[in-house]
């Protein structure tokens, strides 16, 4: 392969440079082309000939009312899917592996693909009953519908999103299955309402769950943890002590995302 010209590169180089002051100019304030050439110093032609190439890739987009530029949807997706893979997966293994070796109870972190759930990581320790192994994997899916880590995503999905939900098949895993839409429609405001969520032995017999939410900085949901735990072993007394220790490491975890 034939080398590009050490002025080339250097070209290059600037102009890339160039493109990420503009990014980092416009931040998430929408501005336009003669305030983005006055904060950086440079000519309107070139800020100009930057943001076409920006908007063309989807990583700028115009207001039409204002004229003013935004950070455009491919930017937004790729740090979104940043923080939903493997960097929220190392950020969240200690805390979640500190609160499962105190409270003896395995603990998940899980994002949203379609209509799943899919755990990202489980933590477990070895005072943690060897009755969870079977649908605590790593990968596999969960239902929305009956599982606390899915019933967060259920919770967020948009109207639109959660009408077609409500239009799929859902099965019933145990006679605590909810599956009525009207019922699924009351979880889901109360969820939003208290930011957590409950299944007790919806998917399956013996074993419960709490969930709660992790918002990006933005306030977008990027992720949920849960406890799950051997209904035998969640009287209801203890749920308040659980579900505070629960927000407390979301806490964490959501700090180190900046949010």
């Amino acid at each position: 392969m034939t080398n590009a010209p050490e002025g080339t590169d250097r070209k290059l180089l600037r102009s890339l440079l160039r493109a990420v002051d503009v990014l980092e100019s416009i931040g998430s304030h929408g501005k336009g082309i003669s305030e983005i050439a006055k904060d950086l110093s440079v000519s309107k032609g070139t800020v100009y000939d930057i943001v076409r190439t920006l908007e063309s890739r989807n990583f700028l987009s115009q207001d039409p009312q204002t004229q003013a530029y935004r950070l455009g949807g491919n930017l937004l997706r790729l740090g979104a899917d940043r923080l939903a893979g493997l960097d929220i997966v190392e950020l969240a293994r200690p805390h979640l592996q500190a609160l499962t070796d105190e409270v003896g109870e395995v603990t998940h972190l899980g994002r949203r693909e379609g209509f799943y759930a899919f755990y990202l990581l489980r933590a477990s320790s070895r005072r943690v009953s060897h009755m969870l192994n079977l649908h605590s994997r790593v990968g596999a899916p969960s239902p929305l519908h009956c599982t606390s880590m899915g019933k967060i995503f259920m919770a967020h999905l948009s109207d639109e999103d959660f009408s077609a939900f409500l239009k799929e098949p859902r099965e019933c895993f145990t006679e605590r299955t909810i599956t009525d839409p009207v019922a699924l429609e009351a979880e889901r405001s109360q969820i939003l309402r208290e930011e957590c969520s409950f299944n007790i032995g919806e998917f399956e017999e013996g074993v419960s769950s709490i969930g709660v939410p992790l918002y990006s900085g933005g306030g977008t949901l990027v992720a949920a943890i849960n406890f799950a735990i051997p209904s035998v072993r969640m009287p209801e007394e203890s749920i308040p002590r659980l579900l505070g220790r629960l927000r407390e490491t979301a806490a964490l975890i959501t700090r180190g995302l900046g949010a």
